[in-house]
């Protein structure tokens, strides 16, 4: 059985199997974020007789373009912030045509069937794959993201359990073999976001992003399969383990937007190695279903 474990300290990721992670990575790569523009110093000087006006002139433009770029700065998160509300919105939107119609319940859609709720399904998790998160609501607005996905998939596994012969033809194999690794590429990502966390926001966002754009694979390729699953009992374990990952992650997510750049000894930080340990449990059960999903 495969052990997942995310170290207290240093967030380390770690496997009873070694082919079950690719290679850690090194280093981190921070994605494009608020561009931060420096003033370059005026070229001028003081004349050497004693007169600073032009030196004291300089240093006013700076501060003023300092202000500026500020401003500018504030206006530029705020707009990007409603553009992601309004993309999602008009995202939703869309998904309310015809026979699908919204389900307050969950925040999912209701369609008449499973391959129409595969269709949204599909369209969501396409939508979050290619979103950046960004902005004071980034992480709200990423558990959001998983809450909604996993109403779909939700609603279609309880699809499938009540009609059987929606079963859908697919290659099974390639489906569950691709699951798998994305599975293992979300252990990593989630070490690193857990270490992410003891160093700055900015390595945070990019953490949450990249880890929720993977999640997102992992719960359309569960979706794909469970259209094609024949055994419920594997249906069952299926749907609700992916679930049980989305709703570890979220819990996550929150703990570790609260505790970003704070010190270890901090009740924050405490809070987020719990909701670690809880979540390297549950990709270890996660990834022990996965190996039970050769028999269909």
């Amino acid at each position: 059985m495969p052990v997942v474990s995310l170290s207290t300290s240093v967030a380390n990721v770690s496997i009873a199997n070694a082919d079950e992670l690719p290679a850690l990575q090194e280093s981190v790569t921070i994605p494009k974020g608020r561009v931060l523009v420096k003033v370059a110093p005026s070229q001028g000087s003081a004349t050497q007789n004693g007169d600073g006006s032009e030196k004291q002139k300089s240093a006013n433009k700076q501060t003023d373009d300092s202000k500026e770029i500020q401003q500018k700065d504030i206006i530029r998160e705020t707009g990007a912030t409603e553009k992601v509300k309004s993309i999602r919105n008009e995202l939703e939107s869309k998904l309310d045509y015809k026979h699908f119609a919204r389900d307050s319940s969950h925040g999912a859609v209701s369609c008449e069937s499973g391959e129409q709720i595969l269709g949204a399904l599909e369209m969501f998790t396409k939508y979050v794959q290619s979103h950046e998160y960004i902005g004071e609501t980034v992480f709200t607005d990423a558990n959001h993201d998983v809450d909604h996905m996993v109403g779909h998939l939700t609603q279609l596994l309880n699809k499938r359990l009540k009609h059987a012969q929606d079963r859908v033809s697919g290659d099974y194999k390639a489906l569950k073999d691709s699951l798998i690794q994305n599975s293992r590429t979300f252990v990593t990502d989630s070490k690193l976001l857990v270490s992410s966390a003891t160093q700055s926001k900015q390595k945070l966002v990019h953490h949450v992003n990249c880890s929720i754009h993977t999640l997102a694979k992992i719960v359309f390729k569960s979706g794909q399969i469970i259209t094609i699953l024949t055994n419920q009992d594997n249906l069952n374990m299926l749907g609700s383990k992916v679930a049980d990952v989305a709703m570890a992650y979220t819990a996550t997510v929150e703990a570790a937007s609260d505790a970003a750049g704070k010190p270890l000894s901090d009740p924050n930080m405490k809070l987020l190695m719990k909701r670690a340990t809880s979540l390297a449990a549950i990709l270890s059960s996660f990834m022990k279903t996965l190996k039970a999903l050769e028999t269909r």
